[in-house]
C-alpha cells in the first residue's frame, strides 16, 4: 500500500506530459524571437517607452518572470536545492546576494538602475533553482527537450532578422551599428549566435539518427553564418574555444561524428555568409581580417575596437572603490572612458569588480568555480545529455571575457538554465533529498 501511494505521487510529480511543463520550456526558449519582435524598429525612430524595453532587455525579464511564476505553480521549490548543498557555498550565496542589495541601495550613483538589475541578478538565481528542482523530482525525461528548444528559439531569429533587414527603408542612412533588433548593437547578435552553435554541436554529438545530426548540423552551421555575416568575431572566437576545451578535456567530443559537425558548422558558415552581401563595411568577413589586423590599440580601437582603453579606465575607477564596488549597473557614471554609452567594461571579472568589488568577486567565484567543476566532472563521466548545456556556457564564459555575455539578461537567463543541469547531476542520495520533503 505504502508503495503504491510513492509510486503514484511519483508518477503525478512527473510533468513530462503536462501541458504547463511544456508551455514554460516553449516560452523560455521562444524569448529571442519575442524580444526580436518587442525590438521591431527598421526605421530607427526613437521611442522612449521601446528604447527604454531594449536597453534593460524587459521582454525577456518579463519571459523569465513568467517562467519562474509558472515553475512554482508546477510544484517547483527553489530553496529545496540548496538543502543538498555544502553550508560555505550557501553562505557564500547569502553573502554575494545581501552585498549586492546593500551596494545598490547605499553607494549606487543610480540606485534604481541598480535595485533593477539587482533583482534580474536574483530572478536568475530563482529560475535556476526552480527548474533544477522541477527536473531533480519530476522533469527528468523532458530535460532532454531543454537545448533542441532553445537552440530551435536562437535560429528562429533567422527569418526575423532577414525581414527586419529588407524593412529598413532607407539602407544608406541606417545606423548599421546599433541595429536595434533583440539588442542594442549588432554585436550583441554574437550572443545568440554562440548558444545556437555550441548547443547545436553537444546537440549533434548525441544525436540518435542521421536526421537530427543533419538537423543540428545546419543549425550550428546557420549561426555561425550569422556571425560571419554580422561581423561579430567575438562570438566566432568563443564557439571556438568552447569546442576546443571540450576536445581537450571530453572524449566524447572526439569522435568523427562530432569532429565532421564542427568542421562544416565553422567553415560552411563562413562560406555561407559570403553569399549574403553584407550591408555595412561593419559586417561580413573582410572586416574581421582588416580589423584582426590592426594593433590592438590605437586612435581607431584597433582590433581590440576601444577595450583597452575602456580596460585601463575601469581599473581606476576599480581603485577608488576595491573591495565592495559601485553597484550593479553603475559602469557607464562611474567609468569615464565608458562614454554614457558602454554598459559594462566587456570582460566579467572587470565588470565583477566595479560593481561588487573584491569582497563581491571572491564570493562569485567561490560559488561558480566550484559549480563548474562539477558540471565538468559529471559530463566527462558520461553526462552525454550535459553536453549541450555544458558547450553553451563555457561559449558564455569564453564571451564574456571580451563581451557582456554575462551583463545583459538573456544569456545570463541561458547560463543560468545550464547551471540549473549542474545542480540535479550531484549523487542520488542528494538529488533525491528535494524530491522527498
Amino acid at each position: 500500500m505504502e508503495h503504491s501511494r510513492i509510486q503514484a505521487a511519483s508518477d503525478g510529480a512527473r510533468g513530462d506530459a503536462s501541458l504547463g511543463a511544456r508551455l514554460l520550456l516553449v516560452l523560455l526558449a521562444a524569448a529571442p524571437f519575442i524580444f526580436a519582435l518587442s525590438t521591431w524598429n527598421p526605421g530607427l525612430e526613437h521611442r522612449p517607452l521601446q528604447d527604454w524595453s531594449r536597453s534593460l532587455w524587459i521582454p525577456v525579464l518579463l519571459i523569465e518572470a513568467i517562467a519562474l511564476f509558472g515553475a512554482l505553480r508546477l510544484g517547483a521549490r527553489p530553496l529545496s536545492m540548496l538543502e543538498g548543498q555544502s553550508f560555505c557555498l550557501n553562505a557564500a550565496l547569502a553573502a554575494l546576494v545581501g552585498l549586492a542589495l546593500a551596494t545598490a541601495t547605499a553607494v549606487a550613483a543610480q540606485p534604481q538602475l541598480a535595485l533593477v538589475r539587482t533583482l534580474g541578478t536574483l530572478l536568475h538565481l530563482g529560475l535556476a533553482l526552480s527548474l533544477a528542482s522541477l527536473f531533480a523530482s519530476g522533469w527528468n525525461t523532458l530535460s532532454s527537450r531543454v537545448w533542441p528548444l532553445l537552440v530551435l528559439g536562437t535560429c528562429a531569429l533567422l527569418p526575423v532578422i532577414a525581414l527586419y533587414v529588407a524593412a529598413i527603408p532607407d539602407p544608406a542612412r541606417f545606423d548599421w551599428e546599433n541595429f536595434w533588433l533583440a539588442g542594442s548593437n549588432v554585436r550583441q547578435l554574437g550572443f545568440y549566435c554562440v548558444v545556437g552553435a555550441a548547443g547545436a554541436l553537444g546537440l549533434a554529438e548525441g544525436a540518435a539518427d542521421r536526421r537530427r545530426y543533419l538537423l543540428w548540423t545546419l543549425a550550428a552551421t546557420s549561426m555561425i553564418a550569422l556571425a560571419c555575416w554580422s561581423g561579430t568575431r567575438s562570438a566566432l572566437i568563443a564557439a571556438a574555444l568552447s569546442f576546443a576545451l571540450g576536445f581537450a578535456t571530453l572524449p566524447a567530443l572526439r569522435s568523427r561524428q562530432v569532429l565532421a559537425a564542427a568542421f562544416i558548422s565553422f567553415a560552411g558558415g563562413a562560406l555561407l555568409s559570403l553569399t549574403l552581401a553584407p550591408p555595412s563595411h561593419l559586417y561580413g568577413i573582410t572586416r574581421m581580417v582588416e580589423t584582426t589586423a590592426q594593433p590592438v590599440a590605437g586612435p581607431a580601437g584597433g582590433v581590440g575596437s576601444g577595450r583597452v582603453e575602456m580596460w585601463l579606465g575601469t581599473i581606476q575607477t576599480i581603485l577608488e572603490r576595491p573591495f565592495f564596488g559601485h553597484g550593479a549597473g553603475q559602469f557607464r557614471f562611474v567609468v569615464e572612458e565608458a562614454g554614457a554609452r558602454y554598459s559594462h567594461p566587456h570582460n566579467l571579472f572587470l565588470q565583477l569588480l566595479v560593481e561588487w568589488g573584491v569582497a563581491g568577486t571572491l564570493l562569485f567565484l567561490s560559488l561558480a568555480v566550484p559549480l563548474w567543476w562539477r558540471f565538468h566532472r559529471a559530463v566527462r563521466d558520461g553526462g552525454a545529455d550535459l553536453l549541450p548545456a555544458f558547450l553553451v556556457v563555457n561559449g558564455l564564459i569564453a564571451l564574456s571575457m571580451i563581451e557582456g555575455a554575462l551583463y545583459h539578461p538573456w544569456p545570463v537567463m541561458i547560463a543560468a538554465i545550464g547551471f540549473a543541469f549542474v545542480l540535479t547531476s550531484q549523487p542520488a542520495s542528494a538529488a533525491a533529498a528535494p524530491a522527498t520533503g
